[in-house]
This record gives structure tokens, sequence and C-alpha cells, in this order.
């Protein structure tokens, strides 16, 4: 399995870590008692795989409607994080039915930015081309925690990526974003010497999410925890500002009793209010 496999990665402060263990638990438990295909490649780079988690009667074949695929992508700051993290998600979501198909990507400073975005970009388009082969139809959800909030968010915000990768303009349906910031990084230079920060922390990078809110075309949901940093609250109701300014469709929530972490643990439960409205909107295919 996958699991046994993982590249090895600089440490992380503690809380991260035990997160990074009980997202890894539930992942492997999710692999063992969900249909799953694992580490499908979707680029030459090791780093560029997916996984694949399945209901189990998903329809194949001539004529299949196919089901809506939610395309997830890990959170650890662009620097850390496995799609191994994100299988927990998998069992309350295939029963909506939908595919859930977690996304690695290459990693900061070996790989700097845009090519994690380029790697989400080129998933989304493998998934287009080849979910159909498992039962997927071509209605292409986005989500992610953290980091991955905010690269799930360019993708669905991006269209003329999306247009050079070959994906039409309508192939990403909605977008899901948990625990985002919105802006490209606040960056700590002492702990990332590579990019320097920002001396207003809280102005817009040309590379953000809320730089290109005004190319959106999809709905959006939109949650953080209120046990939060506050910069997850700020960018998050800025980027709900801008989002309803150009008239787009978006939904917000604020879950107060959860920290950055256990919001997205909490997500293997069916009965997590999330979860919930994810599946109504997989369910309703949200035009």
């Amino acid at each position: 399995m996958a699991f046994d496999s993982l590249a090895p990665q600089p440490p992380m402060n503690p809380n991260a870590e035990a997160y990074s263990a009980e997202a890894l638990r539930l992942s492997r438990e999710a692999a063992r008692t969900t249909r799953c295909v694992l580490d499908l490649a979707y680029g030459g780079d090791p780093a560029q795989m997916l996984d694949l988690y399945l209901p189990a009667d998903a329809p194949t074949g001539e004529g299949a409607r196919g089901l809506p695929v939610l395309m997830l992508m890990h959170g650890g700051g662009w620097t850390h994080g496995h799609k191994e993290w994100m299988g927990l998600n998998a069992p309350p979501l295939v029963a909506a039915p939908a595919i859930v198909a977690s996304v690695s990507y290459r990693l900061m400073p070996a790989h700097p930015y845009p090519a994690a975005l380029d790697d989400c970009i080129a998933a989304a388009a493998w998934l287009h081309a080849n979910a159909m082969r498992w039962g997927g139809s071509r209605r292409l959800f986005v989500g992610g925690h953290s980091a991955g909030g905010q690269l799930a968010t360019l993708v669905a915000l991006r269209r003329d990526l999306r247009a050079a990768a070959g994906l039409p303009d309508d192939a990403v349906r909605a977008c899901f974003a948990v625990s985002t910031t919105f802006n490209r990084r606040m960056v700590n230079p002492e702990l990332v010497p590579y990019e320097p920060a920002p001396a207003d922390p809280y102005a817009v990078h040309p590379d953000s999410p809320l730089a290109h809110a005004g190319d959106a075309r999809v709905p959006f949901f939109i949650v953080w925890g209120g046990r939060e940093h506050e910069r997850l609250g700020i960018t998050g109701r800025k980027m709900v500002a801008a989002l309803e300014a150009v008239g787009t469709p978006v939904e917000h929530a604020v879950y107060p009793e959860h920290d950055h972490f256990t919001i997205h643990l909490d997500q293997c439960r069916a009965e997590n209010p999330w979860v919930q409205r994810v599946r109504r909107w997989l369910a309703g295919g949200v035009v």
C-alpha cells in the first residue's frame, strides 16, 4: 500500500506531527474499508500521483451516467504533506455517491511555486479524461485543506490555466475550501528564507486567490474553525466578500469548536456538517 512507502519529509511542529499521524491512521483505515485504486500517475514525477476512492457499485460501461468526482488536495504549507492525509474524507463522501480523488503534488522549496498549482491543473485534466474508466463523469469538483484549499481555489479560478491544459471552461463545477489562507502565503522569512515576507502581511499577492476572485464562475463553500489563527478568518471573509462582489454563489461557515487540524480530521464522520453539506452539493450536481 502507498502508506508503507511515503517519502520522508523534514520534521514539523508537534501539533502538525500529531495531525499527520492521525490523518494517516484514519486514511489507512479508509483505504482498508473502501474500494480504492492507489498511486495512479498523472505525470512523470514521483510526486505526481493520485488515489481514487470509489463506491462499491460505481456505474461503468456504455451509457452509464457517471458519478461526480471530487478532487482533494492536502495541506502542509506547500512544503509538507501527503495525498494519504486526505483519504479519511472518502468513506462518507463516496456514499453520496461520488468518486474521491486525493492528489499529491510537488513541494517547495525543491519545486518553487507554481509547480504545485501546475500539478493540480494537470491532475484535474487527467481526471477529466480518465475518471470515466472507474464510473466517474466529467463533473469535477475541487477542494482541499489549508494549502490544499488554496490550490483548489486557484484550480477553480484560473480558467486560463485550465484552458491551456485542455480542460473545457465548465469542467469544474464547485470548490470546497477548508481552513484556507486566500492570500498567496503569510511567509515567515526566518523559516522560509527563499521568499521574503511583504511589509504588509495582508497585502494581496498577485498569485493569490484574492487577486483572481473576479474570474470566479463556479460556486464556493468556504469554512474555517473558530480556534484557528486570525488570518484564516480575515482572509476567509475577504474572499467571501470578493466572490459576492462579482455575483458568484458562495456559502461559508465557521465551526467554533475546531482548530486548524481537528476541522479536517472530523471530516471522517458522516455526521460532520461539512460532509453533509458537500454531499448535498455533489448529489445535486451544482450548476
